[in-house]
């Protein structure tokens, strides 16, 4: 077995642990590399820890919070460097400085052997003066600089550390920073996916869309005018048929009724009130009978509000009727549109088929009498007459003659003939 032998500055505890970790480190030996810590000469339990768990041993952790110089012997064991071989690195401490010791077992590979002495003295700096050397200096001297070297080891060690320090966290921050931009990439990946499938997904649908417009634009294209005339005369039924279902004034037409109906009904009964109290006043009259234009004057009274009474309602009784018959009247006329509607569609297809087959326009003599009354207004409701006029109209049809005084012309005489002919064109006013 080789031995490599030299001496060392004195280190803290945790320093000089920590080079020794530095050494299996730089060997790539991390989980082979075993420490024994003895803490008193001939003490028969040591501290033993692997290299890989020296910052979670909490005795090492105790230790290494005295800042001192406490362990007499550390001992570093590199089990199976190569195989059934053993390296270790023995440091014992001294008074001036302490002995370093690296056993290499024979046959260890050269290669081997320049790793760990290589690593060894990079991380175990050397003492570099000599016994002799102190004796020259004096004790105080030699004293002096062996603190000033240890300080300077020590800022040495600290530099190193924070050297090691800002590459470790350099290189945790290029690496966040990768894990942070791959993470983006693959979200953008995703998302772009995602993106593409939405795209293709609409431009499907687009094209899908433009092909059923395509369909019915041909088929529009395709269709016929008859087709087209039909589904009119479809259409213009349908509307006709829900209405006659359906044939009901609004209610907006329904309440301007009402102040009419209120008017009548107030007329009515104070007309009804006036004939009551003249009848009251001439029964009284015709008892208490004192002359003959007193009386003449209650019954002219009574005569004429009754009268009023009577007339009034029979002309909100015609007025209703006539409302009556032309809510009849227009729905009997829809009905009558809708038979129209069927006339004319029919007719134009005649025409249409003729004109296709023979060439030539129907005939006249053929198309009037199918046309004949299409569309055509047959009369409407005559207005609601007060008995007044009916009165009237009896009394002119009743006379042989009038003589009628006309401002600003004179006076006409009517005979039978004329009065009939005024008759009618009165009649015919009133349509």
């Amino acid at each position: 077995m080789g031995a490599n032998k030299f001496k060392i500055f004195k280190e803290t505890d945790e320093v000089l642990i920590k080079n020794l970790a530095a050494i299996c480190e730089e060997c790539a030996f991390q989980d082979k590399g075993s420490l024994v810590v003895h803490l008193v000469e001939k003490l028969q339990q040591p501290l033993k820890t692997p290299v890989t768990q020296i910052e979670t041993d909490e005795r090492l952790k105790a230790l290494f919070d005295c800042s001192s110089s406490i362990a007499w012997r550390t001992i570093l064991n590199i089990n199976n460097a190569a195989p059934n071989i053993t390296i270790s690195i023995d440091v014992t401490r001294q008074e001036f400085c302490d002995d370093v010791v690296v056993n290499i077992p024979d046959p260890t590979p050269s290669d081997l052997v320049i790793k760990v002495l290589s690593a060894s003295h990079k991380n175990l700096r050397a003492y570099s003066r000599t016994e002799s050397t102190d004796k020259v200096l004096g004790d105080e001297l030699a004293e002096f600089y062996r603190k000033r070297e240890k300080g300077l080891l020590q800022l040495e060690g600290l530099t190193q550390r924070l050297i090691d320090q800002n590459e470790k966290f350099r290189v945790k921050l290029d690496d966040e920073f990768l894990t942070k931009r791959n993470n983006l990439e693959e979200e953008f990946t995703e998302h772009k996916v995602k993106v593409d499938e939405e795209v293709a997904q609409k431009k499907e649908e687009l094209e899908k869309r433009g092909g059923e417009l395509d369909a019915k634009i041909k088929d529009l294209d395709d269709s016929s005018n008859t087709h087209a005339r039909r589904k009119l005369r479809q259409e213009l039924k349908a509307i006709i048929s829900e209405r006659n279902i359906n044939f009901s004034l609004t209610k907006a037409t329904s309440r301007k009724r009402n102040p009419v109906h209120l008017s009548f009904v107030v007329t009515i009964a104070l007309l009804g009130y006036f004939s009551y109290t003249s009848l009251v006043k001439f029964s009284v009259d015709v008892i208490d009978y004192e002359s003959w234009g007193v009386f003449m004057l209650s019954s002219t009274k009574s005569f004429a509000t009754i009268a009023g009474f009577v007339f009034m309602a029979i002309y909100y009784i015609r007025w209703n009727a006539k409302w009556s018959d032309s809510h009849a009247e227009e729905e009997f006329r829809l009905k009558r549109l809708d038979l129209d509607i069927d006339r004319a569609s029919w007719v134009v297809e005649m025409a249409l088929e003729w004109q296709k087959e023979k060439n030539s326009v129907i005939p006249p003599e053929l198309i009037e009498p199918l046309t004949q009354n299409l569309f055509e207004d047959r009369g409407g409701i005559s207005r609601t007459t007060h008995p007044h006029e009916d009165l009237l109209a009896a009394l002119l049809g009743a006379s042989s003659g009038l003589k009628v005084d006309i401002p600003g012309v004179g006076q006409v005489d009517l005979d039978r003939k004329s009065v009939k002919d005024f008759t009618k064109s009165r009649e015919k006013a009133k349509v």
